[in-house]
């Protein structure tokens, strides 16, 4: 079994690397540092991880529609805010704060990407799927690769009481057997699976006893359920 850490449409705008040296644009939020100018001549890793931030976020602005775009310019600027304060507040340098924040947003535009993308394209049961519970929050994403039939599928679950903080993470890949994904997660076990059964515009998804036993997701967090597809 293979595991997908990114998806193909993430790798394509990771992998196109950093903007050229020396780039100072505004990434879409206005919570510079103050020793911006000086940081990006100083930190490698400062300079690269605020260039490739910056070059997703001007891919952001040409794809997301201008609602979207400003929501996420809004969401950047809290998260790397609180990232900063608490690695400051552990004593790691500013620099290297702002370093590791962007580098965290970088990825999460990336993510938002592949999510708009899915909504745009959701032929069969490919999509992004958003649970329906009162106890978490949760998402499915569905997208099909090279081979035909064959998916690769991502599921995520934060328990919505007692802390975001408790959330589990699932990749895998499955091959749709008519309107059936199962995937087996666990080696050591076979019969960890996760069954996901699509039908019209909602993905149910169900895990095996053996699954639930295994502790993937943590304490107290469970994916089965319903998850409705988004368009666009």
């Amino acid at each position: 079994m293979k595991h997908f850490w990114l998806s193909a449409i993430f790798w394509a705008v990771v992998i196109s690397g950093p903007a050229s040296v020396g780039v100072a644009a505004d990434p879409g939020f206005a919570a510079l540092p103050k020793d911006h100018a000086a940081y990006l001549k100083t930190s490698e890793d400062y300079q690269s991880a605020f260039e490739q931030f910056t070059k997703v976020m001007q891919e952001a602005k040409e794809r997301l529609s201008a609602e979207d775009y400003n929501a996420l310019e809004g969401e950047n600027e809290t998260a790397i805010a609180e990232s900063v304060r608490e690695d400051m507040a552990s004593d790691a340098a500013e620099v290297d704060a702002y370093a590791t924040a962007f580098g965290m947003r970088n990825a999460y535009v990336n993510q938002a990407l592949t999510w708009d993308w899915l909504r745009q394209n959701a032929v069969g049961v490919q999509g992004f799927y958003r649970l329906k519970s009162g106890a978490f929050d949760g998402y499915l994403t569905v997208q099909e690769g090279e081979d035909k039939g064959v998916y690769a599928v991502y599921i995520f679950a934060a328990q919505k009481e007692g802390g975001a903080e408790n959330n589990g993470e699932l990749r895998a890949e499955g091959k749709l057997d008519v309107s059936k994904i199962r995937l087996n997660y666990g080696n050591d076990d076979p019969s960890a699976t996760i069954d996901l059964t699509f039908d019209g515009e909602t993905a149910q998804v169900a895990t095996s006893e053996a699954f639930k036993k295994s502790g993937w997701f943590g304490a107290n967090v469970l994916i089965d359920g319903d998850y409705l597809r988004e368009k666009k």
